[in-house]
């Protein structure tokens, strides 16, 4: 398949996101669907880091005020221990794209408390016993910054836990058969904790998830979703598992599958859960995620500064750590594109003081969150140099220099409020 077809299909997905987020900068349900996707995977604080995550993968810097301003939604987006762990988990994923200092803290909380949830045995709660799902949603949002001996505890209780059949996994552990999507959640979470690609126990769900490949190219989901039928999320994490743990990730089960995701998107440029249907979120960003690694694979695996690897590495251990690199991008993706969009105007402003205030302004965001113009000129005049600041005679000058970061995509205002994803000044 051509890299240009891939990318064609995911600028129609990015004008389709963009077109169907709501003020607030979150994404939402707005019709109704006869699947029975679980009730909190239909929130907005999981749909809207899908949605953060689909935009970054197609890696359009077009895309920043969009992602902006829905990291500041996920940001005000309070939770409790009351709430799902899915929703913990995806409002985590949102917050680990920006290096904002605030949203850095609120990132360590979220990871603190899915920690904290983790049973002795290694599994994630969800009622009555435990979900895959879930498994799956917690390790893939901790994966980074948790402690190693929560991450091994989580591996090894998968890798023990398969369905009855002991091909792939099920619903949980409980279950006796295995399952496309199931297995692929399972897999992804696996190899991006750190999990052997070339494992007997990997290599026995590569040959499962190719048994199941229908007629048309696609796969299944699951019993819980639509188990008769191919679907975009279940061809999408097979194609997904199918690069990472083939001695070939472009064989032909995996261009098959993503010949199938391809035709499968709508003319609104979303993707449905069934080909024919209108686009949704979840499917959407999941079919992104495939596509984005079919990219990034193909524009990589013969690239001359990986060729030491590639003769000291079988493939799929290759194949493992491009995806470790295809995942890292997600968190420089911001920093990059802030740089991109601004360097047309070379810098912050015209004078040094200019320069230096608007500076002052993103770091005052980038540590409290969305402030109005009034708040930012009291937390400037906490700093001495700015102690002369006056509300009424100062108020035009704060706001032109918003004005002035906002024509950068380095500030996004909602309702006379303002928010800053990116510090500048700090680290990815």
């Amino acid at each position: 398949m051509e890299i240009k077809t891939t990318s064609v299909a995911l600028e129609k997905a990015r004008i389709f996101l963009e077109k169907s987020q709501s003020p607030n900068g979150s994404w939402s349900v707005t019709g109704t669907f006869s699947h029975k996707e679980p009730p909190y995977y239909l929130k907005e604080i999981v749909l809207t880091p899908e949605a953060i995550s689909a935009l970054v993968l197609i890696n359009s810097n077009k895309s920043l005020n969009a992602v902006s301003k829905a990291l500041n939604f996920c940001l005000k987006h309070v939770l409790t221990d009351r709430d799902h762990l899915d929703m913990w988990a995806w409002r985590a994923v949102a917050l680990s794209l920006s290096n904002a200092k605030i949203c850095k803290e609120e990132l360590a909380q979220a990871v603190a408390f899915l920690e904290k949830q983790q049973a002795a045995e290694g599994y994630w709660p969800s009622f009555p016993s435990t979900y895959n799902l879930t498994n799956f949603s917690v390790l893939y949002s901790i994966r980074k910054t948790a402690k190693e001996p929560a991450l091994k505890k989580a591996r090894a209780w998968l890798m023990k836990n398969k369905a009855r059949d002991r091909n792939g996994w099920g619903f949980n552990h409980e279950s006796q058969e295995s399952e496309v999507s199931y297995t692929g959640n399972v897999i992804k979470a696996l190899i991006l904790a750190g999990e052997d690609a070339l494992s007997n126990e990997l290599q026995e769900a590569r040959v499962f998830l190719e048994s199941k490949q229908l007629a048309d190219g696609g796969w299944p989901s699951s019993k819980t979703t639509i188990a008769d039928k191919s679907t975009t999320y279940g061809t999408a994490f097979a194609t997904i598992s199918l690069m990472l743990l083939s001695e070939n990730p472009f064989n032909k089960n995996i261009e098959k599958g993503i010949k199938f995701l391809l035709e499968a998107q709508s003319e609104d440029g979303g993707w449905p859960l069934v080909k024919g249907e209108k686009g949704e979120f979840y499917t959407t960003y999941y079919t992104t995620y495939a596509l984005a690694l079919y990219r990034y694979l193909k524009e990589n695996l013969d690239n001359p500064k990986f060729a030491y690897l590639k003769e000291k590495l079988k493939p799929q251990q290759l194949s493992q750590f491009l995806l470790q690199n295809f995942e890292d991008q997600k968190y420089n993706w911001l920093s990059t594109a802030t740089e991109k969009s601004a360097i047309t105007e070379r810098m912050l402003g015209s004078t040094f003081d200019a320069v230096m205030r608007r500076k002052d302004i993103l770091k005052v965001l980038s540590h409290k969150g969305e402030l109005t113009i009034a708040g930012i000129i009291d937390l400037l005049k906490e700093d001495a140099k700015y102690e002369h600041l006056n509300k009424r005679s100062h108020i035009t000058l704060v706001k032109n220099d918003l004005d002035y970061l906002k024509a950068l995509n380095l500030v996004t205002e909602l309702d006379s409020r303002y928010f800053a994803s990116i510090d500048l000044l700090s680290p990815q």
